[in-house]
């Protein structure tokens, strides 16, 4: 039954990048759909939006959450994915869901031996 809200009727979605999601959304719930379950932590990387809550889609459980500058980290969860083959996190967001990985991940994060270079 889960499967309808996020993804019947999903609106475009700016953020895609992820190396274990995928994202569909609706107005401003973003949609993080995890292929493969990492454990207890799932990190968005570059999401601009502030999120105000988060839950999972299967059974409602709400998701405690941290956002800083460059990225979204859900924590938490169960060690074993909730649903299979593709277990969602719905994300209310303050407005329309949008990730930024060029300015918020890559030139913001310091790489080893680049002090006082530019970044590309």
């Amino acid at each position: 039954m889960f499967v309808y809200e996020a993804v019947y009727g999903a609106e475009s979605c700016q953020v895609t990048r992820s190396r274990i999601a995928m994202f569909t959304r609706k107005r401003h719930t973003l949609y993080v759909h995890a292929r493969f379950w990492p454990g207890d932590t799932v990190v968005v990387v570059g999401l601009t939006t502030a999120v105000r809550g988060a839950r999972l889609l299967a059974d409602g459980t709400a998701v405690r959450f941290d956002q800083d500058a460059r990225r979204l980290r859900l924590t938490g969860l169960p060690k074993q994915a909730s649903d299979t083959p593709v277990t969602t996190s719905a994300l209310e967001c303050d407005g329309e869901p949008r990730q930024d990985i060029v300015d918020r991940v890559r030139r913001a994060r310091q790489r080893p031996g680049s002090a006082g270079r530019a970044p590309c």
